[in-house]
């Protein structure tokens, strides 16, 4: 008896497992941030900052399919900077360390973190003005406002 519950405890620890690798970094050690998406007209992606950056909002202007902005804990960075890496200054602990690739396409934003989040790729739709999104280092969701 005591046989079969170690062989199903196992078996329910491996499927577990298999269940939360799908999209995130393991290894990976992040801080909390939150940062809203909204399309503000056809072309405007604005942000706005709740916690763990040293920003408050962005702007920038994302045609279909020729925007590409990276973002981190300080703002807009360099997009041909793969390795777009900042260290923390003595007095910035209550930031966030986090890099993100911001890319769009006809239908949906694609959004790339190198660094700083449990997820390495994220898909979502703004097809709608006003319609506005949440990000985090753990994932996003819809907000309801």
């Amino acid at each position: 008896m005591d046989k079969i519950f170690i062989i199903i405890l196992f078996f329910i620890q491996f499927q577990t497992n298999l269940q939360y690798s799908d999209n995130t970094k393991s290894d990976t050690i992040v801080d909390e941030f939150l940062i809203h998406f909204e399309l503000t007209n056809d072309d405007e992606i604005s942000l706005t900052c709740i916690d763990g950056c040293a920003w408050m909002s962005l702007k920038f202007t994302c045609s279909t399919g020729i925007c590409e902005q990276r973002i981190n804990q300080y703002g807009m960075a360099d997009t041909n900077d793969d390795q777009n890496r900042i260290s923390r200054d003595a007095g910035s602990y209550d930031l966030a360390n986090f890099t993100i690739l911001i890319s769009r396409t006809e239908q949906e934003f694609y959004l790339e973190c190198n660094e700083g989040c449990a997820w390495s790729v994220l898909n979502f739709n703004l097809s709608d003005t006003g319609h506005k999104r949440s990000v985090n280092q753990m994932g996003t969701t819809v907000l309801n406002e």
